[in-house]
């Protein structure tokens, strides 16, 4: 089933959620923060996902998490569940623009996703000394326990992909799991200033447990758009994903043609409000639902299925 495909890298991608809520624009040393928000993911106009992003994060370290469950049409076809989660510390270091900022220093990555007769447990540690990435997977069908490998999924004939080698270990060293690394970037806005003055760019490497990538992003100034049918002040943040290794012409021109675009509240709190995925292929517009620090129920229900 195809549908399968673009909501696992959908999950992947958006991730990046989880790298809005850091800290109070201004106040790059403070970052102390608890998130818990909900989304609903359009796809073409469909109701296709909801999404909870979950943060809490300190001096002393930090954990995220990204769920997704199918809905809508999708979910009639198919009970796609994805759970990604992240920890690690922070640790100072130095920006290209000579500042210095706290950064995420990854411990773990785990993702899992299931979706039919098809599932995905993927674990990512980070070695000491080195920082290279670790990953162990396995692809099995959850009904049946039997073990899967990529040569048996569904989408490897539709996208004629070819064969790619390893991502080398060179490549895998001080980089970041797509929860981490969407954090850092994150920080380097922060330490930048934020949301005030000039445009802040930033670009953060990659590994996502098979290819390696860099996301490279840049702000723009406050401006006002209606979300929801409501007009809100919003940070604008185009994002670019620059393949580095593991793609081949195929997938790296798909992925350099996506438009992405986050909008964070122009607020102190400066958390993701919309997030747009826009290719010649495909519309996603994931709008933030509810702040569960003000509306605490969808949170505590999340993944329920809705009332009839």
């Amino acid at each position: 089933m195809r549908s399968r495909q673009p909501l696992s890298k959908v999950s992947t991608v958006i991730a990046l959620l989880l790298g809005c809520a850091a800290a109070s624009p201004g106040k790059a040393d403070n970052i102390e923060q608890i998130e818990r928000l909900t989304y609903s993911a359009m796809l073409g106009g469909l109701h296709v996902a909801d999404l909870m992003v979950t943060l809490d994060q300190s001096q002393a370290g930090y954990t995220s998490g990204l769920e997704v469950v199918s809905r809508g049409v999708v979910r009639w076809v198919q009970d796609f569940r994805a759970d990604i989660n992240g920890e690690g510390e922070f640790a100072p270091a130095p920006l290209p623009n000579g500042a210095e900022a706290l950064q995420p220093l990854p411990v773990s990555f785990q993702r899992e996703w299931t979706g039919g007769e098809i599932a995905s447990q993927m674990m990512m540690t980070f070695a000491p000394g080195t920082r290279e990435a670790i990953v162990n997977e396995r692809l099995y069908n959850p009904v049946t326990g039997e073990e899967l490998s990529r040569d048996d999924m569904p989408w490897n004939e539709d996208e004629r992909r070819e064969d790619t080698e390893p991502v080398p270990e060179e490549l895998r060293r001080n980089v970041l799991d797509p929860m981490g690394a969407f954090i850092a970037a994150r920080r380097q806005i922060m330490a930048q200033g934020g949301a005030t003055g000039a445009a802040k760019s930033f670009r953060v490497p990659i590994y996502d447990g098979r290819r390696r990538y860099d996301i490279v992003g840049k702000t723009a100034p406050i401006r006002s758009t209606a979300i929801n049918g409501k007009e809100t002040a919003v940070v604008p943040v185009s994002v670019t994903l620059e393949p580095v290794f593991g793609f081949n012409a195929r997938s790296s021109n798909r992925m350099t043609d996506v438009d992405n675009r986050l909008y964070f509240s122009a607020d102190g709190r400066f958390i993701p409000i919309q997030f747009t995925m826009l290719s010649n292929m495909f519309a996603v517009v994931i709008n933030l639902q509810t702040d569960c620090a003000i509306n605490p129920m969808p949170c505590e229900t999340f993944g329920q299925e809705p009332p009839s």
